[in-house]
């Protein structure tokens, strides 16, 4: 199963945001997508997760368009983590992870269970309780992951609620630059989570600034720029000093991590 876009065109105010851009994202993989400024890397999330119609082009989530899907099952099967996140009621930080669970049918007492695991996966059970208002931006960031976590969370416990034929593992996650507000050991836990999810099967598509964290962490990488993508592969083939000199018009120098064996780029 994969989460497709077949030549996506969009263009808004006479601007093209996305110009032929075809991708892929494999259910069990890891997609990063890097980019300078503008280059259409958030408008071509918001048309795969469905916030946004293209003007030409489809987005297929297994065999059926994205737009078909009963709106419960597409809910607990697609899940997206926008740049920022605007919530200005005084919810605690474990009703705003509750929020996840609205498309599900697991009963109060799962929800809790599951409620509860998702915030102890982002380093945030110890404050449940607390207003999510008077939290930090990179703490708000945290528990709006855990929200979706909670949205598309399936184990052995759900099994009742799948639709039949229909596995554990499909599930997609759209994640947008979800680590730009936080600090090295946050950055180091969506690494973990990103890739146990990709072991249960999820297909995770994020974007990303660091080259080096996309490096360490996807298996596959997107290089998009003036609308389009410019390169698309396994992170050695794709971070190259030519083309991110072509992308980004910077010179780097390549080396290769000493514990991982992923590339390291040097600006």
């Amino acid at each position: 199963m994969a989460l497709a876009a077949q030549q996506l065109q969009l263009h808004i105010d006479e601007v093209t945001l996305l110009r032929d851009v075809s991708l892929s994202v494999p259910a069990g993989e890891v997609t990063a997508i890097l980019g300078p400024n503008g280059a259409g890397k958030t408008s071509l999330l918001r048309v795969m997760s469905g916030a946004l119609k293209p003007d030409r082009g489809t987005v297929h989530m297994g065999e059926q368009p994205l737009a078909e899907w009963d709106s419960r099952a597409r809910a607990t099967t697609l899940a997206m983590l926008p740049q920022h996140s605007t919530l200005n009621f005084p919810f605690t930080v474990e009703e705003v992870v509750m929020l996840g669970r609205t498309p599900h049918r697991t009963g109060a007492s799962r929800d809790r269970e599951v409620v509860r695991r998702a915030l102890d996966s982002v380093d945030l059970l110890n404050l449940a309780r607390r207003s999510y208002m008077h939290l930090s931006g990179g703490e708000k960031q945290r528990v709006q992951l855990a929200r979706v976590l909670t949205q598309i969370w399936r184990d052995d416990a759900d099994s009742g609620e799948r639709d039949a034929g229909q596995s554990r593992g499909e599930r997609f996650l759209l994640l947008d630059e979800p680590t730009a507000s936080f600090d090295l050991a946050h950055q180091a836990m969506t690494n973990v989570i990103v890739r146990r999810l990709a072991q249960e099967g999820v297909g995770v598509l994020m974007v990303l600034h660091d080259l080096n964290l996309a490096a360490r962490c996807a298996d596959q990488i997107v290089l998009m720029a003036d609308a389009t993508i410019q390169a698309s592969g396994d992170p050695a083939s794709v971070l190259t000093p030519d083309t991110i000199r072509r992308v980004f018009g910077v010179d780097v120098i390549l080396a290769t991590h000493p514990a991982t064996g992923a590339p390291l780029v040097v600006a």
